[in-house]
């Protein structure tokens, strides 16, 4: 499946799904996912979330 990235344009509360598929032999624990955006408030907004993998 091709995921629109960097996607276009979002209105507000819009969202799109990611899906990950993660081997069972992976050396972590947690996934650490980086998004950045621009939008009429700042041209480098970024955060960062961790998951933890069960």
């Amino acid at each position: 499946m091709d995921y629109p990235s960097p996607y276009e344009f979002l209105n507000a509360n819009d969202h799109f799904d990611i899906i990950i598929h993660l081997y069972a032999y992976s050396s972590t624990d947690v996934l650490k996912v980086k998004l950045t955006w621009e939008d009429n408030f700042s041209s480098q907004n970024e955060h960062i979330q961790h998951f933890k993998l069960t």
